[in-house]
């Protein structure tokens, strides 16, 4: 407790002295959760680095992306969802690699219906939602043809059905899927024959209800089985707790608008460690930032109409952040893949923007980086521009003295992690 004023000379009552401290307190109390209150922060220009190059079927185009998904070797996954096909992109080409499908519009084994969401695990095998298929595929490396591992029985509303879902989460060995044409969330683990309905179940507004029009809304699944459902048409993002049939509105909810307590049409949605939602606005044209527990949001990405320039979105669909922080976009429109470079994070309040704990030198840098925090650094991680974890051989001495003589020259981003801390700084390679 904090005390001001002796006690023989405090102006007041000992029950004065009491309020006013306590009052002190809370002030104390709410300052100090002010500062240390982050938002993310993004490069407002997006950089093109998939498709951009027209609609149609070529290697080097996309034709209305729903999706993107970086695996762990920050590989690119797309869901070229009017081509049928799922591609892996190379970089280095600027083209894509066809994975799934491809093979035109169709049920066969080796084809794919519109296919809208994807997801590669660690052994490399690519899980597709082939939606107007009804039905999820798993694609083993190298494969040419798909095996069924939720759905497949026909469009319908038994639970061993699908109707034209729009995404789906993996956690583990079970999927939780967006079963948007009818309006509920079911979980179904690979090798079972049919799922279970997990939330919902009835097109409405109402706490257990979902309004997602068909192949449309996505979800995000946390480590207690709590559900992140964005709802499209109620323009909401719904928080269906585990095993709770009512959810609770975490965004949005106060009708179709452009306000920053307001939606147009959320679609992906992505979920930071620390409970932030990155969700695309699909038409409202921008991405927005917005902390559980907050009754708005903030623009990220976008919001400066329908077009086709580097800071525009021509119906923005899904949202993926990759490990060293940077945001792709699916600009389903557009027929491009954005990338918004990472900047960190910044204190909600102006005054304290540019207070950061850490600095490196030089910067940038040739063969040494010295590192100044003011927390004990216990690990550290680059990542190269790609999202790749560029670690290797480079020596830490201390976590003090970074060697980067072994990396090409570009720029980096240098993860710290303290015991509590985690902080995010780029520097260049020369």
């Amino acid at each position: 407790m904090f005390n001001i004023y002796p006690e023989q000379k405090y102006p007041g009552s000992k029950f004065y002295k009491d309020m006013f401290q306590k009052i002190l307190s809370v002030i104390v109390f709410s300052f100090f959760n002010l500062i240390f209150s982050q938002q993310y922060s993004w490069n407002t220009q997006g950089i093109t680095v998939a498709g951009g190059n027209g609609a149609g079927g070529a290697n080097n185009q996309l034709n209305f992306p729903y999706s993107v998904f970086i695996d762990s070797s920050s590989n690119l996954y797309i869901t070229d969802t009017q081509n049928h096909r799922i591609v892996k992109w190379d970089s280095a080409l600027n083209q894509g690699v066809t994975v799934a499908g491809g093979n035109g519009s169709g049920g066969n084994s080796n084809q794919l219906n519109t296919p809208t969401c994807v997801w590669v695990d660690d052994n490399k095998n690519i899980y597709v939602l082939d939606s107007f298929n009804a039905r999820i595929q798993k694609w083993e490396p190298n494969a040419v043809t798909g095996i069924i591992v939720a759905g497949g029985n026909g469009e319908g509303a038994a639970l061993n059905q699908l109707n034209k879902p729009g995404g789906f989460y993996l956690r583990g060995n079970t999927f939780y899927i967006v079963d948007a044409g009818n309006s509920r969330i079911v979980k179904w683990a690979i090798g079972d024959s049919s799922g279970t309905l997990a939330a919902a179940g009835t097109y409405g507004a109402n706490a257990d209800q979902l309004a997602n029009p068909s192949v449309n809304g996505t979800i995000y699944v946390d480590n207690n089985e709590n559900l992140y459902v964005t709802d499209y048409i109620n323009n909401r993002v719904q928080k269906f707790s585990s095993g709770s049939t009512n959810a609770v509105t975490v965004a949005g909810g106060n009708g179709s608008g452009t306000a920053n307590n307001q939606m147009k049409a959320p679609n992906g949605i992505f979920m930071m460690n620390d409970g932030t939602m990155i969700i695309a606005e699909y038409t409202g044209r921008r991405i927005l930032s917005w902390k559980e527990g907050q009754t708005s949001g903030n623009v990220i990405a976008g919001g400066n109409g329908n077009g086709s320039g580097a800071d525009q979105f021509k119906s923005p669909r899904g949202v993926f952040v990759a490990p060293n922080g940077d945001l792709y976009v699916t600009d389903m429109g557009n027929h491009r893949i954005q990338k918004f470079i990472f900047n960190g994070t910044l204190s909600t309040q102006d005054e304290i923007k540019h207070n950061v704990s850490s600095s490196i030198y030089p910067n940038p840098a040739d063969e040494v980086i010295h590192i100044t925090a003011k927390y004990q650094i216990e690990s550290i991680k680059i990542f190269d521009g790609s999202g790749r974890d560029v670690t290797g051989n480079n020596s830490v001495q201390n976590n003090s003295v970074l060697t980067v003589q072994s990396l090409e020259p570009g720029v980096y981003f240098l993860h710290l992690f303290g015991k509590k801390e985690h902080e995010t700084l780029k520097f260049i390679k020369k």
